[in-house]
């Protein structure tokens, strides 16, 4: 089960990079980026696979290292470069960061998979993530 679930989280990953590699500004790429996972994983098997069954198969901490190897090191990617495109200096590791916006992302998905009417739209689910980058990617001068 290992190797399908880093499949299909891969290939949602390489969808995401397709769909956001157009937008050139590093904090904008990554909101569309963060908006593109949510997208990709709407499919009904990429959030069966992704937010169901791989944690349930594989235990949390084996899902959450191959989501890690997968999915973790390109947002981390995505934050350095908001901080070095605009020299920010913020008081949070990068790291961090990039744990807090997948965690973001990654309840936005588990509450628009098991929805019961009162999962984020998609212009909520937005407005949350620009919130969240936002906030955790500011100048702390």
């Amino acid at each position: 089960f290992a190797a399908v679930f880093s499949l299909v989280s891969q290939q949602t990953i390489d969808n995401v990079g397709k769909r956001a590699a157009k937008i050139g500004q590093p904090r904008q790429h990554l909101k569309a980026a963060a908006m593109a996972w949510l997208k990709a994983v709407e499919r009904n098997d990429a959030s069966t696979i992704i937010l169901d069954l791989g944690p349930k198969a594989l235990g949390f901490a084996g899902a959450r290292a191959l989501e890690d190897s997968i999915t973790l090191e390109p947002l981390l990617g995505l934050v350095h470069a908001v901080i070095e495109a605009e020299k920010l200096e913020i008081n949070i590791d990068a790291l961090l960061a990039a744990r807090l916006i997948n965690a973001a992302l990654t309840e936005i998905a588990l509450l628009r998979h098991a929805s019961d009417g009162r999962a984020p739209n998609t212009n909520m689910a937005e407005d949350a993530i620009s919130g969240i980058v936002d906030g955790l990617l500011k100048s702390s001068i």
